[in-house]
């Protein structure tokens, strides 16, 4: 599906960026660095009031997050529902992504790696089935996160 599929790694790769370009536009943002981690961290709190009751959220210790975006993990009644949720979202015009790629070990460029799993991986599978991401800005988003909270029902 287009959900996993947005996280989905299949060869192993190198990241390879125009570094001088990246350097310049950064340069430029660097200045706005402290006014955007600012609107952000406004925009988490609005996010922590919204969703840490209900649902498994980041917590910020012992070093503050620039709040890149939002992780979701359902609990309770909601728990192993995520396809559902998504679908609901995705209806509702709001874009998500996994966690990163959930239980890595479940990707597909795990067979060209040598590497070992010892034990179970509970907590992996758990954010594999249940975890889900949507992106923060430096603009205000309150409305926009209330109303994916609304959108979860």
């Amino acid at each position: 599906n287009a959900f996993e599929d947005s996280f989905k790694f299949v060869l192993p790769g190198y990241c390879v960026r125009p570094l001088e370009m990246s350097g310049a536009i950064g340069s430029v943002q660097l200045k706005k660095m402290d006014k955007m981690i600012s609107k952000r961290r406004e925009n988490a709190e609005v996010f922590l009031n919204e969703f840490s009751n209900e649902f498994i959220t980041q917590k910020e210790f012992p070093a503050k997050s620039s709040w890149f975006g939002f992780g979701v993990v359902l609990k309770g009644h909601r728990e192993n529902r995520r396809d559902e949720i998504i679908q609901k979202l995705q209806s509702s015009g709001v874009e998500v992504r996994p966690i990163v790629a959930g239980n890595f070990t479940k990707q597909p460029v795990m067979k060209f790696l040598n590497s070992r799993i010892h034990g179970e991986l509970k907590d992996a599978e758990y954010l594999d089935k249940n975890g889900f991401f949507f992106g923060n800005d430096h603009r205000d988003l309150a409305d926009k996160i209330k109303y994916v909270r609304r959108a979860i029902g």
